[in-house]
C-alpha cells in the first residue's frame, strides 16, 4: 500500500474540500502512479473529483452511508472493511489518496508514501497530512530537483516506512 499525496510548507492538502494548488505537472505524476491501480478515498474526496471514479482505476471509497453507491466503485463501510480490500490480492497495488482521516488512519499500513512538497503556504487550509519528515519510522529517500509553476515552487518526494520493509 502507498499514499500520494501534495502537500503546502504546514502539510496542509486541502480547504473546503477542493486542493490548495492545481499544479498541472503534479497531476501528472498522480496520474501516472495510480494509473492501472486501485485508490482509496473518503467520500469527501470521492465527491470532489469533477467526473467521478477516476478512470482506468479500480475505486474504492470508504463512507459510512449505505445509500451511496456510485457506478464504477467499491464501497467499504467502516475502517476494517477497506483494510480488508486493500490488503487483498484484488487490489495488489493500491494508493491512499485522501481525505485525512483516510491518510491519517491508513499511513501505518503504507510502505510508501510519495509527497510532492510545494514550497509555499496556502492562504486557506483546513486539512493536513501528517508531518512524516518528524516521525521516526519515515525516511527521505529520493527527491526532484526544484520545479516551478506560476511561480510556485514544488519537488516531487519519495519516502519509505521503515517499519514495513
Amino acid at each position: 500500500m502507498k499514499a500520494i499525496v501534495a502537500v503546502d510548507e504546514s502539510w496542509g492538502i486541502g480547504y473546503n474540500g477542493d486542493m490548495l494548488f492545481h499544479i498541472p505537472e503534479d497531476l501528472r505524476f498522480f496520474k501516472q502512479k495510480t494509473l492501472g491501480n486501485a485508490v482509496l478515498m473518503g467520500k469527501n474526496t470521492f465527491l470532489s473529483l469533477s467526473n467521478g471514479a477516476l478512470p482506468n482505476r479500480q475505486n474504492i471509497v470508504l463512507t459510512t452511508s449505505k445509500t451511496f453507491k456510485p457506478d464504477n466503485v467499491t464501497i467499504a463501510n467502516c475502517f476494517d472493511q477497506a483494510k480488508d480490500l486493500a490488503s487483498s490480492k484484488q487490489f495488489a497495488n493500491l494508493y491512499i489518496i485522501g481525505g485525512a482521516k483516510i491518510y491519517n488512519y491508513f499511513l501505518q499500513f503504507c510502505g510508501t508514501a510519495y509527497v510532492t512538497k510545494i514550497m509555499a503556504k496556502a492562504s486557506s487550509c483546513d486539512t493536513f497530512f501528517p508531518n512524516i519528515d518528524n516521525m521516526s519510522n519515515w525516511k527521505l529517500i529520493k527527491a526532484s530537483e526544484i520545479k516551478q509553476h506560476n511561480n510556485i515552487s514544488f519537488r516531487f518526494c519519495k519516502y519509505i516506512n521503515t517499519n514495513i520493509l
